[in-house]
């Protein structure tokens, strides 16, 4: 239930939400103290990738579908263990015939069309996917709702107090927000593990529905100039 329910919630604001136009935007650098330090501007191209609300919805269904382990399992009546006496005799008692207390209208007895393990797993493309995390980080670029950092702000020393401060200072409202980092922000992970609204992932694993998941996404500038290269 709580599947469907992000479902439907993620696809209506996909279908509702409006885009802004992202030519000549410009976004600010902040620094390891939180203060905006510089501004950059917005490739172009960014501003050319075509934005398809079906498509990351169709997306967003597939990711969630293939979260369902589908291990649950309901016993049939020949999966109870149990003796197969007949319970009573065929005629004479004046109740209704039964050969076996494992039928599905006893207690302890089978289940009839009960859940069976089965696999749920969708597939995207490799292209449709790089369509449509193209697509997602666009939407986040166009409304202002990324955060691009300093390099050297992911490099501080390992202390959960500098990267709160900094994090606080760059959202002083606090909300959900994720984190990218790469193999070699070590430090910058373990400091932020102890930031509740701070959600991290690695940016080889960046997909389209974390991206949409979170309101805020916080990158630095070598990684926007990655992903901007990356755009055809």
């Amino acid at each position: 239930m709580e599947t469907k329910s992000k479902l439907k919630k993620l696809e209506k604001n996909l279908t509702k939400k409006k885009v802004v136009d992202s030519n000549g935007t410009n976004l600010n650098i902040y620094n390891s103290e939180g203060k905006q330090s510089a501004t950059i501007e917005l490739d172009k191209k960014w501003a050319k990738v075509k934005i398809n609300p079906k498509t990351l919805a169709q997306y967003v269904h597939i990711y969630l579908t293939n979260q369902r382990q589908g291990t649950v399992s309901a016993k049939t009546r020949g999966d109870i263990i149990g003796s197969t006496k007949k319970i009573y005799k065929q005629k004479g008692t004046g109740r209704a015939r039964h050969g076996s207390r494992k039928a599905p209208i006893f207690v302890g007895g089978g289940v009839v069309g009960g859940p069976k393990p089965r696999l749920f797993s969708s597939r995207f493309n490799k292209q449709q996917l790089t369509i449509t995390i193209q697509a997602a980080l666009a939407t986040k670029l166009k409304n202002k709702e990324v955060i691009i950092l300093e390099d050297s702000a992911l490099k501080m020393p390992l202390k959960t107090k500098s990267y709160a401060q900094m994090f606080n200072q760059i959202n002083p409202k606090r909300q959900e927000c994720l984190l990218l980092l790469t193999e070699d922000n070590n430090n910058a992970r373990q400091a932020c593990n102890n930031i509740p609204y701070i959600k991290m992932e690695i940016l080889r694993n960046l997909n389209p529905y974390i991206i949409l998941r979170y309101k805020l996404i916080i990158m630095t500038v070598s990684m926007l100039t990655d992903l901007t290269k990356q755009l055809k």
